[in-house]
């Protein structure tokens, strides 16, 4: 029996690894995982999120894209640990499993294989087996590149074609509590004026700017917006540089971190103007919202590869970050809000 003349699945578990940024970037295949086998039982497993990081579902859990979760540690060596988490797997009697995780070496991927089939299931989709699964395929000459989450539906070619670039793939659909909370937050503040909201922090030191470029580049466009409002988002480890870097700003200002859900947070970027930040969970967040960004990217991946989805977006890019000059990335923002320098 071909792959096609499979029979449909009554039971399906998507294995998917990662926090905000990864989940924002494969919610194009959730949603089409949920429609295309809308008759079934979907299952999500997943890793515990590391500290500071925030779990898979509070992405995508108002969205009932699954219907159950089992989470486990990246990593568990321990026998009896791995046959408890097996037992948990066979006890939701999958007949089929959607890789959908990230290629980690070719070990860990015959590993995790091996891992299921001594689980109970026998057939496996989307496993990056190939080359040309595993990583982003060029684009263009200049050394661009795919996107993560064309990459991830390519993985699901077999059973569909997953339009990535759908505003309706990306969205959020915010609850009206979440929409509630949003309304309520930046009501006061700002009483109906524009905002832009700003990650000014960074969970991994390689993609973390810098406090000082971070007061430069706002105090820039602190003089050219002075009645524009500023949201900073991100977790409670951001709220110190935050707050420090908010008191250069001229108008109105709402600090979230540590305060909001990711989704509550996204519910706020919704309605900004722009997002300033660096790659990063919130910008994946902000991107799925249908916000415009202007991102500062270094060297440690290829360009296009974490982009953030749909657009106009603006990208600055250089061989490490503290060649970004703040003031440059300033005029790229006023430039996205169709604003010159005053």
């Amino acid at each position: 029996m071909s792959r096609n003349d499979a029979p449909e699945p009554d039971r399906v578990l998507i294995y998917r690894l990662g926090s905000i940024g990864d989940t924002a970037v494969a919610l194009p295949c959730f949603k089409f995982l949920r429609k295309r086998f809308a008759k079934a039982r979907l299952s999500l497993l997943t890793n515990h999120p590391r500290q500071g990081e925030a779990p898979v579902m509070s992405v995508i859990g108002p969205m009932d894209l699954v219907d159950g979760v089992i989470p486990y540690n990246v990593g568990e060596r321990d026998p009896r640990k791995l046959l408890s988490l097996s037992r948990r797997i066979r006890a939701e009697r999958p007949d089929l499993l959607i890789y959908l995780s990230a290629y980690r070496g070719t070990l860990n991927l015959a590993r995790d294989i091996l891992f299921f089939r001594v689980s109970g299931i026998r057939r496996v989709l989307g496993a990056p087996f190939s080359a040309d699964l595993r990583a982003p395929r060029p684009i263009d000459s200049d050394g661009m590149v795919e996107g993560e989450a064309a990459r991830l539906a390519r993985n699901l070619a077999t059973l569909g074609q997953v339009d990535v670039q759908s505003p309706d793939a990306r969205n959020l659909c915010f609850t009206d509590k979440e929409r509630r909370f949003a309304g309520e937050k930046i009501t006061t503040p700002f009483g109906g004026r524009r905002f832009i909201a700003a990650a000014v922090g960074a969970k991994i030191p390689s993609k973390d700017w810098g406090e000082n470029a971070w007061e430069v580049a706002l105090s820039t466009l602190a003089a050219s917006l002075p009645d524009i409002g500023l949201v900073m988002i991100g977790g409670p480890d951001d709220q110190p540089r935050s707050e420090r870097l908010a008191r250069v700003w001229r108008g109105p200002t709402l600090d979230l971190c540590g305060k909001a859900t990711p989704r509550e947070s996204a519910a706020v970027m919704a309605e900004a103007e722009t997002f300033l930040g660096t790659d990063g969970g919130p910008m994946h967040l902000a991107a799925a919202s249908n916000t415009r960004c202007c991102v500062v990217f270094g060297p440690y991946n290829q360009p296009g590869h974490w982009y953030p989805l749909g657009g106009p977006h603006h990208i600055v890019r250089v061989p490490a970050l503290e060649d970004a000059d703040p003031k440059d990335f300033a005029g790229a923002v006023l430039s996205l809000m169709d604003r010159t320098p005053s």
